[in-house]
């Protein structure tokens, strides 16, 4: 008989509706996804002007951000360079790992505690 499990999800990088790119690794508890380990935003390669420009604009009325602020904003969002994009790509999943890690480790504490307390408690 086939089993169905369903895998945890991989590491990605996605762009966001403003356009904005992101590195993003699940955090993972007993083969469940709880969370995302999210780094960014960042553009893995310099963006159109035109595309900026007009994304800036539909985010200022959309929003009701000033178009300047966002401008401003947009313009210090560092372009990521090919040679730095596997290094920093590896980031997330790294500390996704440290968190899965640090979330069992807390986990195993709270037993033990909790052990400890059912003891105190017979005696």
């Amino acid at each position: 008989a086939a089993s169905s499990t369903t895998q945890p999800p991989e590491e990605a990088i996605f762009t966001c509706h403003a356009g904005l790119q992101y590195l993003s690794a699940p955090i993972v508890d007993n083969g469940q996804l709880i969370a995302w380990f999210l780094a960014g935003p960042v553009y893995w390669q310099a963006p159109d002007p035109l595309e900026t420009a007009g994304r800036v604009h539909w985010l200022a009325n959309s929003y009701g951000i000033d178009r300047a602020t966002l401008e401003q904003a947009a313009a210090n969002i560092q372009v990521i360079e090919p040679a730095r994009q596997v290094e920093l790509a590896s980031w997330p999943g790294a500390a996704a790992s440290t968190v899965q890690s640090i979330l069992h480790e807390r986990i195993s504490i709270v037993d033990r505690l909790q052990r400890i307390a059912d003891l105190t408690q017979i005696l």
